[in-house]
C-alpha cells in the first residue's frame, strides 16, 4: 500500500508513513490491552468451547491464548492501516478546504485528532481490507457466503451434531480470509483493471476506486517487468 501511495501520489507518502507509525504505536497499546484483559474468543462467548483439559493435559488450555493473540495481532495492524489512511484523508480534506503553506500541517493534525465521521468510516474500511477481515465480494465472496449460509441452515436443524456445528464455525472465518486474500491478490493484477472499470462497486467511493486502479496498474507493471526478465533468463 505504501508503494501504491508512492507511485500514485508521492506528496502523500510522508504523511502516510507518519500515520502508519502513529497507528502502529496505538496498535501496541491496543494489543497489550487485549492480551492483558484476556479477551475471550467468540467460541467461548457462544458456549461452543468443546473441551476443558484437566490433569496432565491442562497445559493445553493455554491454547485459549491463540485466539487472543490473533485478535491482538489484528488490532495492531488495523491501527497501523487506520492511522495511515486517516492522515491521508486529513490531508485531502485540508487541501479541499484551501489550506496551504504552514497552516496545512496544523490543519491535518487537527483533523487527525478530531476526524469527521466519514473519515473514520473510510479509515476503518481501509483497515479491515488490510487485515482481510472485511466482507468478501465477487465470486469468492459468493462462495464464502454460500458456505456460511449453508452452515446457518444446518445449525437450525434439530439433528445437527454439536461437534459438526463447532467444526463448521471454526472453518467459516478462514473461508472468509481466503476469499479476501484471493480478491486482494487479484487487485494487483490485470484482473484488477477490469474490476476497476466497473464503477461503482456497492458501497465504494471514488477514492477507493482510484486506489484499486492504482494497485492494478502498479501490479501489472511489476508483472510485466518480471515476465520480461524471466523471458530473458
Amino acid at each position: 500500500e505504501l508503494g501504491r501511495v508512492a507511485v500514485s501520489n508521492p506528496a502523500e507518502l510522508p504523511g502516510a508513513l507518519r500515520g502508519l507509525r502513529e497507528g502502529l504505536g496505538k496498535g501496541v497499546g491496543e494489543a497489550k490491552r487485549m492480551l492483558k484483559e484476556q479477551q475471550v474468543s467468540k467460541f467461548e462467548k457462544r458456549g461452543l468451547k468443546p473441551i476443558k483439559f484437566e490433569g496432565k493435559a491442562s497445559f493445553l488450555n493455554y491454547l485459549d491464548y491463540v485466539g487472543r493473540f490473533m485478535n491482538a495481532t489484528d488490532a495492531f495492524y488495523k491501527e497501523g492501516f487506520r492511522g495511515m489512511d486517516l492522515r491521508s484523508l486529513a490531508r485531502e480534506q485540508a487541501m479541499l478546504e484551501g489550506v496551504k503553506g504552514k497552516e496545512l500541517e496544523s490543519r491535518i493534525n487537527e483533523l487527525v485528532e478530531r476526524p469527521m465521521e466519514e473519515m473514520v468510516e473510510q479509515a476503518n474500511k481501509f483497515a479491515e481490507r488490510g487485515t482481510y477481515t472485511h466482507k468478501p465480494h465477487g465470486i469468492m465472496g459468493w462462495l464464502s457466503n454460500s458456505i456460511e449460509s449453508g452452515l446457518r441452515v444446518r445449525e437450525a436443524e434439530s439433528l445437527a451434531v454439536k461437534v459438526g456445528k463447532t467444526t463448521g464455525k471454526l472453518i467459516v472465518p478462514f473461508t472468509r480470509i481466503v476469499a479476501n486474500v484471493v480478491n486482494t491478490g487479484l487487485d494487483w493484477t490485470p484482473a484488477g483493471l477490469s474490476k476497476g472499470i466497473r464503477f461503482p462497486r456497492e458501497g465504494e467511493s471514488l477514492r477507493e476506486r482510484n486506489q484499486r486502479m492504482a494497485r492494478a496498474v502498479l501490479g501489472t507493471m511489476a508483472m510485466s517487468v518480471f515476465a520480461t526478465m524471466a523471458a530473458d533468463g
